[in-house]
């Protein structure tokens, strides 16, 4: 079975509920499955203390949804969420603009590579999307070039996206990342957004992008995320997503 990485075409774009919802849906089918999530950015609170305080503080939101999701102890967060800022930004832009510790790849890769070694699938989510920048040169795309994971690219169903997807998923191919598949969520944007018909979209995509359609999440209304994780993996096609 292999690890996955679950990405985006833009921020807020319901990859942290996506990437729950292929975690809950697998282990109700008995798979032990690792969570991570390399960079979270917009972290009220960091521990202070020169390169160290990237590691300390209270856990980020998305790491706290994807650990509750994969019922992870609180003993693996250096390795589940490595690199945590304050500054609402990039990696790249937290370290040369907000003073936020440079993100060491080798770390990342270290820490995913244990991860990966004692779990049968890691569930990996992404910042921002495949070209937000973590180094000058080197970006999400390139990360997870150098996981060897497949993508699940996530996106909207609002007018534009079909420019966003297909950038998104030609952004992988050129840096030699398999897409595994597109997640439509159609609870990202404003309700009263415009929005494309569900069966011409996702026959756009597959045709324009070359990829399947892993599943279509409708706007969830929930009391709990773990709840919203639940009902998102009832809607996906969990069997191609981790090969299983």
């Amino acid at each position: 079975m292999e690890s996955v990485f679950v990405t985006g075409t833009d921020t807020d774009i319901g990859k942290t509920y996506v990437a729950a919802g292929i975690v809950a849906a697998l282990r109700r089918r008995g798979v032990y499955v690792g969570v991570m999530k390399p960079f979270a950015a917009d972290v009220a609170t960091r521990g202070s203390g020169g390169e160290d305080s990237a590691m300390k503080g209270p856990r980020p939101d998305d790491a706290a949804t994807l650990a509750r999701a994969a019922g992870e102890p609180k003993d693996l967060e250096s390795l589940m969420c490595p690199y945590r800022y304050a500054m609402a930004a990039s990696p790249f832009t937290a370290w040369m603009r907000g003073g936020e510790p440079k993100p060491d790849i080798g770390h990342v890769l270290e820490c995913f590579e244990e991860l990966d070694s004692t779990h049968d699938i890691v569930v990996v989510e992404g910042i921002g999307g495949v070209m937000t920048p973590i180094l000058r040169s080197y970006a999400v795309a390139d990360l997870m070039a150098d996981m060897g994971t497949p993508a699940v690219v996530v996106c909207s169903d609002l007018l534009g996206t079909i420019n966003h997807t297909v950038m998104t998923v030609e952004s992988c191919r050129r840096s030699n990342v398999t897409v595994r598949g597109i997640v439509i969520n159609s609870g990202a944007g404003h309700p009263d957004a415009q929005r494309y018909d569900r069966r011409i979209l996702e026959q756009d995509i597959e045709e324009l992008c070359g990829t399947r359609i892993l599943g279509f999440i409708p706007h969830i209304q929930s009391e709990s995320s773990q709840a919203a994780a639940q009902e998102v993996g009832r809607l996906l096609d969990v069997s191609q997503i981790a090969g299983r």
